[in-house]
């Protein structure tokens, strides 16, 4: 279109956007995040030599310490300097090792470092940041600092007659200069919506609008558990909030059956007595209606998807409960086989395809976290924005879409 912007660096100018408008451009000069210095932070030891532990597992540097890991790539390389109490400065590759890409420490087999010695770690760190290039109601542009934070950066807030045009992910330390994968233009104002899928759901919506009691179970992952944020920060909370208001004179009574770090394949082998067994907590609980999120089935193909979510459709076929199966949100990206947070449209997992194919074919109501997941950037905001572990746990924003979608499947055609 004549009148959409585009966004270019400049070339041979470091920090320097181009913002063509049809005939006109425009540039502005960037003004990049600091470098914070962190001096003798106290650590009571650090993580003992195993070759098997996973590197987000390691000794985590205090000022990037994401929920259960550490945010990846903001430590300054070759910034960090460990010593201990007497002044003795430790070696890198000999003493510990250090994962830069996690900002992570742990020691090597034959390190010097006592066990639980203290030791003050100095180092330098970039935190990630969320700006915005930002039309004023005169005209004239502003590049408008976000919040910055560890893992969760937030873009700035608009003024009244302001248009938010474009926004610039400063990733962490490896930003040397304005590249073409840091800049998100803001293509859309809003996500997609779930389509009305209330036709699958006739016993749910009767009883909503009934008064009659509606038990949901909620089923699911960490995701769904979500012990990482306070308790009305959940997506089955957020939703039933809204099911409330849409519904004043509903009786619902909601359960939560989740479990972090596992899949559907674990529920299902849990023995009699185990508190996630699938038959025993789940199918006699007699649910209504049955939400499932499981990002962590993400790995499956489609004739997993067919074999194990039929047994389930059967399972709750012959109780009489409904099913709404969430997609799942997106991931750290090379996670889900991609290489950025733009340009990611098409979510790229087997799992994805096959359980769109497997609702449509089933009439099970399917409710798209990862289609509006998929669209994120094109509002101007990188997915891992929302990740409180830089990895894979979405913050109380990123949650709601799961609420919203959830909501939409209830709409009628």
């Amino acid at each position: 279109m004549k009148n959409t912007p585009e966004f270019k660096p400049c070339s041979g100018r470091k920090w320097t956007l181009a913002i063509r408008t049809g005939d006109q451009c425009e540039t502005i000069r960037l003004t990049t995040p600091n470098v914070q210095t962190v001096t003798d932070e106290v650590y009571e030891g650090i993580e003992p030599f195993n070759e098997k532990t996973a590197p987000w597992r390691w000794t985590r540097l205090k000022k990037m310490i994401a929920q259960e890991c550490a945010s990846a790539g903001l430590l300054v390389p070759g910034s960090a300097v460990v010593r201990n109490e007497k002044g003795k400065i430790f070696r890198e590759g000999e003493d510990y090792l250090i994962q830069e890409n996690f900002n992570t420490f742990m020691k090597t087999e034959k390190s010097s470092i006592k066990e639980g010695e203290t030791l003050l770690i100095s180092y330098q760190f970039v935190p990630l940041r969320l700006d915005s290039i930002v039309r004023k109601a005169d005209g004239s542009l502003e590049q408008r600092c976000g919040i910055p934070h560890v893992t969760t950066p937030a873009q700035p807030a608009l003024k009244r007659g302001e248009k938010r045009l474009a926004n610039i992910f400063f990733s962490g330390a490896a930003c040397q200069k304005l590249t073409e994968e840091m800049i998100f233009p803001v293509v859309r104002r809003s996500l997609p919506k779930t389509k009305p899928q209330a036709d699958l759901l006739p016993e749910t919506v009767k009883k909503l609008k009934s008064g009659k009691k509606l038990r949901i179970l909620v089923w699911g992952d960490s995701v769904t558990e979500c012990a990482y944020l306070p308790e009305k920060d959940k997506y089955q909370l957020q939703f039933l909030k809204m099911l409330k208001k849409k519904y004043p004179g509903s009786n619902i009574e909601m359960r939560t059956f989740g479990w972090g770090g596992r899949d559907t394949a674990c529920f299902f082998a849990e023995p009699p007595g185990s508190p996630y067994n699938y038959a025993e907590q789940l199918l006699a609980w007699k649910p209504d209606l049955v939400i499932s999120e499981f990002v962590n089935d993400g790995g499956m193909d489609e004739a997993a998807v067919y074999e194990r979510y039929g047994k389930v459709r059967d399972d709750l076929k012959k109780i009489g409960a409904e099913w709404i199966i969430l997609s799942p949100h997106y991931i750290k990206p090379d996670w889900m086989g991609i290489t950025s947070c733009k340009n990611c449209t098409e979510d790229p997992r087997k799992y994805v395809q096959a359980i769109r194919k497997f609702c449509k074919e089933s009439g099970i109501a399917l409710a798209e976290g990862s289609e509006k997941y998929s669209h994120l950037w094109l509002t101007g905001i990188p997915h891992m924005t929302f990740m409180v572990n830089a990895i894979n746990h979405p913050n109380r924003r990123g949650l709601k879409f799961f609420a919203d979608a959830l909501m939409e499947t209830l709409r009628e055609k």
